[in-house]
């Protein structure tokens, strides 16, 4: 999946309606039955679980809402989180 057809493809999930959302997800599962090539059937099925994800964000109250943790784990991977330790003092008592 290219980089401009993602950003579409955001804003489209943001944009569309709920019958959208499930058409085009009925339509990228009758692909994926067809596809062979493994880098498209990954881009299928990653856009089925981001209109899953989205179909469910919309029934959740809007406190509760909380984007999917894979979706930062390739971002966490390439750079890990630092976690700070404690300084001692230089001043012994």
């Amino acid at each position: 999946m290219n980089k401009q057809f993602g950003k579409d493809f955001l804003h489209c999930l943001e944009t569309a309606s709920p019958e959208q959302l499930r058409e085009a997800a009925e339509r990228a599962a009758r692909q994926l039955e067809t596809v062979i090539d493994g880098e498209v059937r990954s881009d299928l099925r990653r856009m089925i679980r981001l209109i899953e994800e989205e179909t469910t964000l919309r029934w959740m109250p809007r406190g509760a809402r909380r984007r999917s943790i894979a979706v930062t784990r390739s971002s966490a991977a390439s750079s890990p989180r630092q976690i700070p330790r404690k300084r001692q003092s230089s001043a012994s008592a």
